[in-house]
């Protein structure tokens, strides 16, 4: 036998921790549940995709210990917003195409009886086990650049109907199912307080999560670019986040920008080719001004990545 598979002689074997109680029941809001209006359906869903981002991010409780249903109302409600606003290859693209999400998508669709949108879904899915490589890449692009047209009879087919039951049949299950508690919108945080508390491996799972997020940021070549760059500041300035990247033209140049926030306040990171430009807002001349170059050179060292690629690349458009 194995030396490590050997108890030790003296004693008996050490306890088996108790795992973590599950969570068995989805805590919405009384105003959401009542909610009347047009918007009535969408409130009661965002109400259960509150209950479960604060119940992973508070409660640090892992999928499996959280009630199924939240996660199928949550990724209807994700699955609608995504296609209305972009069509299936954005919600491709965002979502990740997750098996997890998509199972979610495709028993809730059967719950709640949506029998076409579960048709519109299968399809999607086929598409993706069948045409895997143009599934990708419009994926990749999130719909851009022409890579909707794949899917473009399921973006049809969902706007003409199923875009608009499903909100309502969602919130209609939901309000059936036993498992939802509402309580008076003063008393939810301390509910989910409550909820977070019995979770006994909560501050373990979040100094876990706050080292992996730590990790992640010294490896993530755009938050490497904005953290140098601030440093160039006159005085030193700390990047905190940024939030969304666009494209942007200045003199026939070609860039990316993006919105950041530092502890100076809120600007603008612009990136062209042979020019890095940090502008806080307000201002008359930008924080920082670095080259391009010497930017790559930074993030290269730190990540071991291209800035450019991770910048300047569009999916087909080669390296």
């Amino acid at each position: 036998m194995l030396s490590f598979l050997r108890r030790r002689s003296g004693g008996p074997p050490p306890p088996l921790l108790p795992g973590v109680e599950p969570v068995t029941e989805i805590v919405v809001t009384e105003s959401s549940y009542r909610a009347t209006g047009q918007y009535a359906d969408y409130d009661l869903a965002a109400a259960v995709v509150r209950f479960v981002t604060d119940m992973l991010a508070e409660g640090q409780y892992l999928r499996d210990e959280l009630p199924r249903e939240a996660f199928i109302a949550h990724h209807l409600d994700y699955y609608v917003g995504q296609v209305n606003n972009g069509g299936h290859a954005q919600f491709a693209g965002n979502s990740g195409w997750r098996a997890e999400v998509n199972a979610d998508i495709r028993d809730g669709l059967a719950l709640i009886g949506e029998q076409a949108a579960a048709a519109i879904f299968a399809e999607c899915e086929r598409i993706a086990a069948e045409q895997p490589k143009a599934f990708a890449k419009a994926a990749e692009g999130c719909g851009f650049a022409g890579t909707w047209q794949l899917m473009e009879a399921l973006d049809t087919a969902f706007y003409a109907g199923p875009g608009k039951s499903i909100p309502a049949a969602n919130a209609a299950w939901l309000r059936r199912l036993p498992i939802v508690r509402v309580v008076p919108d003063v008393d939810y945080p301390a509910e989910i307080e409550r909820l977070a508390a019995q979770n006994w491996q909560r501050g373990a799972r979040q100094a876990a999560a706050e080292r992996q997020a730590a990790e992640a940021r010294a490896r993530d070549p755009l938050i490497q670019a904005f953290t140098h760059l601030a440093a160039q500041a006159r005085p030193p300035l700390t990047f905190l986040h940024w939030r969304a990247g666009y494209h942007c033209e200045d003199g026939g140049r070609e860039g990316m920008q993006y919105g950041v926030d530092t502890n100076a306040g809120g600007g603008i990171v612009y990136l062209f080719p042979d020019l890095a430009l940090l502008w806080l807002n307000g201002a008359e001349a930008p924080a920082a001004e670095l080259s391009f170059k010497a930017l790559e050179r930074h993030v290269q060292q730190k990540t071991g990545q291209s800035l450019a690629r991770v910048v300047f690349w569009r999916p087909g458009g080669g390296d």
